[in-house]
């Protein structure tokens, strides 16, 4: 397992973005498909989820899992800092 800081993440989605070419906003799609993965293996009965997205990337990733989430279930997104706060990618969910 590899694991990296808080600090390497910036430079890790501009190195996707930019040198492999994958849209910011596709990004934040794979995070949520992640994420519904561990949504069903831990919990695959739960009916209504909560969601608390952050800002920056994060935020859209968590609105990435609300849109696969709300396929099947009941969602509920707080967005914990205003939605301006979410960069343009994040805004895309």
């Amino acid at each position: 397992m590899r694991l990296v800081t808080a600090d390497m993440i910036p430079m890790i989605d501009e190195y996707a973005i930019n040198t492999m070419k994958i849209p910011e906003a596709e990004l934040m799609g794979r995070a949520g498909d992640a994420l519904l993965c561990a949504v069903e293996k831990y919990v695959p009965n739960a009916q209504n989820v909560l969601i608390f997205a952050g800002k920056g990337n994060n935020g859209g990733d968590g609105y990435a899992l609300a849109a696969r989430l709300a396929q099947t279930r009941s969602v509920t997104v707080i967005d914990v800092f205003s939605a301006g706060q979410r960069s343009e990618g994040g805004k895309y969910w």
